[in-house]
């Protein structure tokens, strides 16, 4: 039924084992806008050993989002019209804000994606409109921060000037941007030599699979669709033990922890082993305790808890990257007081680096760290929240834990 927000006309995330992309129905007359949007998110996730940004994911988005290809040429470069409107009826944002904030902490979403559009447009093509070129200097740049180098100091070492310095030419490159009408655009040649995608039908049944995993993969409004999915799978088979977990997790994520309680007992011994079997019962768990007021963690919540962290811990072990489970022990040694922090802190620690955008995972491993007695450590990540998240239950949160650390 939905898998994504309602507004949303595409999306793009890293999941556990890949990178996932989908499209609403109605995009699919829309042209190629949307796609090509959402496949340069896929290409930059797709790179191991870097991070990019929020501002630069989104910006070179809407930056090859124009794009055309006929035949074996791919036209780069066209202005965003709704973009260009967008800007042209809005003050720009504070660079410092552009990017030291992600899409998801700002109070005006499209103005964000224009503005990061309009720096990209900047870096790359700031002499079309007669400025100095900073291509050397935005290419840098990008290079530091997507390697994890704190942004400011990449921005003053790669532009060797302050954002503030920066954002006079960057903002007059952005009133050309809206007000030529001519813009710079290149060919490019492409190489098409090679086989064409072959399409194979599938049953009805994996179909379901694949979209259920899609819903337990993204966002929160695809629950109701995978639940319905895996009830469907479970109504043909109802000992399909790949179903169940999935259902589990569901039901876990619902609060509806009856069900996923009777799941569980459902299955068999010898299905209640492997990656997908302890993940499920780790979310489970981990639901249970979560359901609970916090002075129970430790008396009613306590077997609960060491059920999670000990399921969540079997899977790192077998799939080491896989950031559901990295997240989910840090987040069950937070609610575990009593126990050592140390696999928290270490889990939290790749987590970080897998998504380190996540003010949920800074903040849990600023936790852990400060319980570590490690409050320099701690301190970086606070800040980072703070600066990129102000005035959210994120930034309240890193306040308390500031005062916890002193």
């Amino acid at each position: 039924l939905r898998f994504a927000p309602e507004q949303m006309a595409g999306h793009a995330f890293r999941a556990d084992h890949e990178n996932i992309t989908a499209l609403s129905i109605e995009e699919r007359y829309e042209g190629t806008g949307t796609l090509y949007h959402e496949l340069v998110h896929v290409v930059l996730q797709n790179d191991p050993d870097r991070r990019f940004p929020s501002w630069y994911h989104e910006g070179l988005a809407v930056f090859f989002a124009t794009s055309v290809l006929r035949g074996d040429v791919l036209t780069v470069g066209a202005r965003s019209p709704a973009h260009v409107k967008y800007m042209s009826a809005s003050k720009p944002l504070p660079l410092r804000s552009l990017l030291s904030s992600p899409r998801y902490a700002q109070k005006d979403v499209q103005l964000f994606y224009a503005d990061a559009w309009a720096f990209v447009h900047f870096g790359l093509l700031s002499k079309t409109f007669g400025g100095r070129d900073h291509r050397k200097a935005f290419a840098e740049f990008v290079l530091r921060v997507s390697s994890g180098d704190p942004w400011e100091p990449a921005f003053v070492g790669s532009f060797g000037a302050s954002p503030e310095e920066i954002a006079e030419e960057f903002e007059r490159h952005r009133e050309q941007l809206t007000e030529s009408r001519v813009g710079t655009l290149a060919n490019i040649l492409l190489d098409l030599d090679q086989a064409p995608a072959v399409f194979e039908p599938m049953a009805r049944l994996e179909i379901a699979r694949e979209l259920a995993q899609l819903g337990i993969s993204g966002y929160d409004t695809g629950l109701n669709s995978a639940a319905q999915l895996f009830d469907e799978i479970l109504e043909a088979s109802p000992n399909d033990p790949a179903a169940t977990y999935g259902r589990i997790r569901v039901a876990a994520r619902q609060e509806e922890l009856d069900l996923g309680d009777a799941l569980w007992d459902q299955l068999e011994e010898s299905q209640r082993t492997g990656v997908e079997a302890w993940q499920a019962e780790a979310e489970l768990c981990l639901a249970h305790v979560e359901s609970l007021s916090p002075d129970e963690y430790s008396t009613v919540g306590a077997e609960h808890l060491s059920r999670a962290i000990s399921g969540y811990s079997r899977v790192i072990s077998e799939a080491p990257e896989q950031l559901s489970a990295l997240a989910g022990l840090g987040q069950a040694l937070v609610l575990a007081e009593h126990e050592d922090p140390a696999p928290g802190i270490a889990a939290l620690e790749r987590a970080n680096e897998i998504e380190p955008r996540s003010a949920q995972l800074r903040l849990d491993l600023a936790e852990l760290l400060i319980r570590s007695g490690a409050l320099s450590t701690a301190a970086p990540h606070l800040d980072q929240v703070l600066e990129a998240y102000p005035g959210t239950p994120f930034a309240k949160r890193a306040t308390k834990l500031r005062r916890k650390a002193r």
